[in-house]
């Protein structure tokens, strides 16, 4: 049977790195982000730039020229895998590809990685955001992600990164996808074909190397900010709530995915920013953002 794995999280949370993990293997195609192919919004997502660095790319020439609806599906077919890995976190692309993949008989299983609200603030910080700047995308994206009752598990990224080998072990468990000593290491990929995504894990595929095996080890600058972040995320009811979720659902004690979950379909209509973030991004593909392409 084949598994469509979307890896699903706010802005910065390490789902391509996550994706590439799950896709360093023969049996397993990562995607990366794909709907900027398919539903772009800035000037670079009509150019077809796959990471593997040749252009074309004879893999994506096999795989890209279909309908949004077709597309995984034309991966199963074409490139001969038991697994797809899409890192797409747009909530509208997470919602139509539930449906589509449960039409043509696809298992799916949501993979929803997050940060430590600390370590999302850095992330955002580092990049010349202020130190609020993740808690609107943070609220925003969990809350409706869980009203939309999509089955999934959660994965700390900080647990993850402390214990890549146990805690990948026990994501690909729950997959049904067989793991195997080093695939963390996933910028040792010879066969690695993603699109887009973050540009940090990016840098790391191309130089073949990695410095994410390391503890919080911020800056002195971002340090002193730390007891104020604390404090101020301690006393939001929100996000303490959202917390409190990703928490229970921690893939560590939710060991097995139903056959019902696999085959879950979303009720219809939608909630109204589906239908509203839709029609921005059908605006979009006709005026697209500028993007410096700074990680």
């Amino acid at each position: 049977m084949p598994k469509l794995i979307k890896v699903c999280g706010a802005s910065r949370s390490g789902t391509t790195m996550l994706d590439l993990m799950l896709g360093n293997s023969t049996d397993v195609f990562s995607c990366g982000e794909v709907v900027a192919w398919f539903r772009p919004w800035r000037h670079h997502h009509f150019k077809l730039e796959c990471q593997c660095g040749q252009s074309p790319c004879s893999v994506w020439k096999q795989i890209a020229y279909v309908q949004a609806n077709d597309f995984h599906e034309n991966v199963f077919s074409k490139l001969n895998v038991n697994f797809v890995v899409d890192s797409s976190k747009d909530l509208c692309w997470v919602l139509d590809s539930q449906e589509w993949a449960t039409s043509k008989g696809i298992d799916t299983y949501n993979i929803l990685i997050w940060k430590n609200p600390v370590n999302l603030a850095y992330s955002h910080w580092k990049r010349g955001k202020g130190l609020d700047h993740w808690q609107q995308e943070f609220i925003s994206y969990h809350d409706r992600f869980f009203k939309s009752n999509l089955p999934f598990r959660a994965v700390n990224y900080n647990e993850l990164v402390e214990d890549s080998q146990k805690m990948l072990s026990v994501i690909c468990n729950c997959l049904e996808m067989p793991y195997f000593e080093g695939k963390e290491r996933f910028w040792e990929n010879q066969h690695c074909h993603y699109l887009f995504g973050s540009g940090v894990t990016a840098k790391q595929v191309s130089e073949k190397s990695s410095k994410i095996w390391h503890k919080d080890n911020f800056p002195p600058e971002f340090k002193k900010h730390i007891h104020a972040l604390e404090k101020e995320v301690g006393q939001n009811a929100r996000i303490q709530q959202i917390l409190s979720v990703l928490k229970k659902n921690n893939i560590k004690y939710n060991l097995d995915y139903s056959e019902q979950d696999k085959k879950f379909t979303p009720q219809k209509p939608y909630p109204l920013w589906y239908y509203g973030k839709k029609t921005k991004q059908m605006f979009k593909r006709y005026f697209p953002e500028s993007y410096s392409g700074a990680i």
